[in-house]
């Protein structure tokens, strides 16, 4: 699976891109976030995205404005927000805007792991119901 991550720390994209790799899934690191919707507009194979809040040019909330219209089926593009700074206002501005999770920065590696695992496992029960909904 290809996973973006948005992120305008180079030792962050670098760090996360090694892990998923790591994981068996193809990262697509982006360090402009003025970039990220188009690229992964254009990326139908993008079904992850790792997003930071703060960035100079562009805040995560912003990069998911411009993402919403992945959010919704066919495509289902899903979203985990990231930040440095963990105030539940912040947590809160990600999820509102339509983030499936939040990390807080720096995170160990398991839990990259486990966001990865929990949206392949959702993803799983959602086919095999949608599967069963549409029988003969």
């Amino acid at each position: 699976m290809k996973i973006a991550i948005v992120d305008d720390e180079e030792d962050l994209l670098t760090e996360l891109s090694e892990l998923i790799a790591g994981l068996g899934h193809e990262p697509v690191p982006i360090n402009d976030p003025r970039q990220a919707a188009g690229i992964i507009v254009s990326d139908p194979a993008i079904r992850l995205a790792f997003v930071d809040l703060l960035m100079p040019t562009m805040s995560g909330t912003e990069v998911l404005a411009a993402l919403r219209p992945l959010f919704a089926m066919p495509r289902r593009l899903h979203v985990i927000g990231m930040t440095g700074h963990g105030s539940v206002n912040d947590l809160c501005r990600f999820t509102d805007a339509g983030a499936i999770a939040t990390m807080l920065k720096p995170f160990l590696a398991a839990e990259i792991g486990q966001k990865i695992s929990n949206y392949l496992a959702e993803e799983t029960e959602r086919q095999e119901t949608q599967r069963l909904g549409s029988g003969p």
